[in-house]
C-alpha cells in the first residue's frame, strides 16, 4: 500500500511539473507585436499592432491615444488563459511627436527700393504649421529695410515648439526711386512733412510735393520738397540783395543731370537767377553750364558767381547730410553729382 502511495505521488509531481512547464512555454509566446515604444507623428491616424497569444488566449486593450496631443501615452493589455485567468499584463508607450517643418507660401514678386521699409509679409504670402498655432511660430526677422543698391539675399526661418524649421529664401534687386522713399519717410512721420498738390494753371495736371519741416520756425525758408525731382532749398544773406535761395534739384528721370538755381531776391521779387547744371557722362562730371536772368541788379555774373559758390557749396554738405543720415542713402552716382560741388 505505501509503494502504491509513493507512486501517486510520483506521478502527481510529474503532472504538475509538467503542467508548469507547459504553462510556462504558453508565456513565452504572449508578447507585444512590434516594438514596446513607438513614435507617431501628430495628427496621424493610430495603428494599434496587438499582441501575440497562444491558442485559445484573449486579452483586453485599454487605450485612449489622443494623436492631437504632444508626448507620450500608454496602451494596456490584460491576457487571460483558456479558463479566464489573468494571466499577465503588457504595456506599450505610443510617443506622439511632430517632425514636420512649417509651411511656406512664396508672395509674387515685387519691386523693393533702397531706403524703405518692408515686412515679412512682402516676401512670404502664408505661413502655417500642422500642429503649432501661427501666433506661436518664431520667426528670425519680420521687418526689412536695405541699404544698399543691387542683388541682396533675403533669408526667413519660421521654426515651431518642436525645433522643426523652414527657410524661406529669395535674391532680390534693391532699385533708386527717391519718390518712394520720400513717401514711406512722409507715412512714418507725417508731423515733420508738409504735403502740397500743384494744379497746373496751363495743362490742369496735378503734382504733389512733399515739404520736409528741416526748420519748424523757418519752414518756408529752408527745406526739401519733391515731385519729379528732390529738391533742396537753403536761404542766405546776399550782398546783391535782401537775401538769396539756393535750390539743389535731382531728377529722378534725368539722373545724369543735376541742376541747381541761385536766387537773388530784391523787394520780394527775384533780381537775378544764375542755372547751373551738371552733366555726368560714364563715371565723371564732363560739362558745366553758367547763365543768367537779371531784373533789378547790375552785377555781373562773375561776381554773383562767387559769391553763390559760397553758398551752393553749404547747401550741398546739407542736402549731403539729409540724403545720408534721414533717407541714409549711400549712392555712388547720386554722390558724385553731388560731390562735383563739393570739391576742393
Amino acid at each position: 500500500m505505501k509503494l502504491i502511495k509513493c507512486l501517486v505521488l510520483f506521478l502527481i509531481l510529474i503532472l504538475e511539473t509538467f503542467l508548469i512547464s507547459c504553462n510556462k512555454a504558453e508565456d513565452l509566446n504572449i508578447h507585444l507585436n512590434g516594438d514596446e515604444e513607438i513614435s507617431i507623428e501628430v495628427k496621424s491616424e493610430y495603428e494599434e499592432l496587438g499582441i501575440e497569444l497562444p491558442n485559445n488566449y484573449t486579452y483586453e486593450i485599454f487605450e485612449d491615444i489622443d494623436t492631437n496631443k504632444l508626448g507620450k501615452q500608454e496602451v494596456n493589455y490584460v491576457i487571460y488563459d483558456k479558463k479566464g485567468n489573468k494571466v499577465k499584463e503588457l504595456k506599450r508607450i505610443i510617443n506622439v511627436v511632430d517632425t514636420t517643418a512649417p509651411t511656406i507660401k512664396e508672395a509674387k514678386d515685387k519691386a523693393f527700393y533702397l531706403g524703405v521699409g518692408y515686412n515679412i509679409n512682402d516676401f512670404i504670402d502664408n505661413y502655417y504649421d500642422n500642429y503649432d498655432n501661427r501666433r506661436d511660430l518664431k520667426i528670425s526677422q519680420t521687418e526689412f529695410m536695405f541699404n544698399e543698391l543691387g542683388k541682396q539675399d533675403v533669408y526667413i526661418t519660421i521654426s515651431d515648439s518642436s525645433n522643426n524649421t523652414q527657410t524661406f529664401s529669395k535674391t532680390i534687386n534693391v532699385e533708386l526711386d527717391l519718390v518712394k522713399k520720400l513717401k514711406y519717410e512722409y507715412r512714418q512721420n507725417p508731423s515733420a512733412y508738409e504735403v502740397q498738390v500743384l494744379t497746373d494753371i496751363d495743362t490742369g495736371i496735378q503734382s504733389e510735393f512733399i515739404r520736409v519741416k528741416i526748420d519748424l520756425y523757418r519752414e518756408y525758408v529752408e527745406g526739401l520738397s519733391f515731385g519729379h525731382t528732390l529738391t533742396y532749398f537753403k536761404r542766405n544773406e546776399s550782398e546783391f540783395g535782401d537775401y538769396a535761395k539756393v535750390e539743389v534739384c535731382y531728377d529722378f528721370y534725368e539722373k545724369d543731370i543735376m541742376p541747381l538755381y541761385y536766387e537773388i531776391w530784391q523787394d520780394g521779387q527775384i533780381a537775378a537767377i544764375i542755372w547751373i547744371t551738371a552733366f555726368k557722362e560714364g563715371n565723371d562730371i564732363k560739362l558745366f553750364k553758367a547763365s543768367i536772368n537779371t531784373n533789378k541788379t547790375s552785377y555781373s555774373l562773375e561776381e554773383m558767381a562767387r559769391e553763390a559758390e559760397l553758398h551752393i557749396e553749404d547747401a550741398i554738405i546739407s542736402f549731403r547730410e539729409y540724403i545720408r543720415n534721414v533717407l541714409h542713402f549711400e549712392v555712388n552716382d547720386f554722390d558724385k553729382l553731388i560731390g562735383y560741388y563739393n570739391r576742393d
